[in-house]
């Protein structure tokens, strides 16, 4: 003979002796659950947090590393060397860029006083004809 379980048909609270038994019950269960989320959620921040302290910690140390590489790497000979190299061919070009732009404005500046100088002599011949020639007669 088959046997039945004893919980088929029955309404819930049924299992329990009273009806505030089964609403304590059923009050903390819900107090259970509450807890629960509430330890999931705090564990979950504290780990976030934990996560978020290591990957500074690791940027820190990471940031530390290149920061000592580079300075060994400076500090070889030559790399200084090739910095002093770079330096010295960066002033070369920039004399050279001044001293081509100094030209240039040379240039303009001579092209711009024969200008004056030839509107000057039309002006001067235009006002006096006869000293513009050279002759002094009375």
């Amino acid at each position: 003979m088959r046997k039945e379980a004893w919980n088929v048909g029955k309404p819930i609270w049924l299992f329990f002796s009273s009806f505030e038994l089964f609403i304590t019950s059923f009050c903390s269960w819900w107090v259970f659950i509450f807890s629960w989320l509430t330890f999931l959620f705090l564990y979950r921040r504290q780990r976030e947090a934990e996560l978020k302290l290591i990957e500074e910690e690791t940027a820190k140390r990471v940031e530390e590393a290149i920061q000592k590489k580079v300075e060994e790497s400076l500090s070889s000979a030559e790399i200084q060397l090739e910095v002093q190299r770079r330096l010295e061919e960066g002033r070369r070009r920039l004399h050279d860029e001044v001293a081509a732009q100094l030209e240039k404005e040379k240039e303009i500046g001579l092209i711009q006083a024969r200008q004056k100088e030839v509107e000057f002599t039309g002006l001067v011949f235009c006002i006096s004809p006869s000293l513009s020639l050279g002759s002094f007669e009375d």
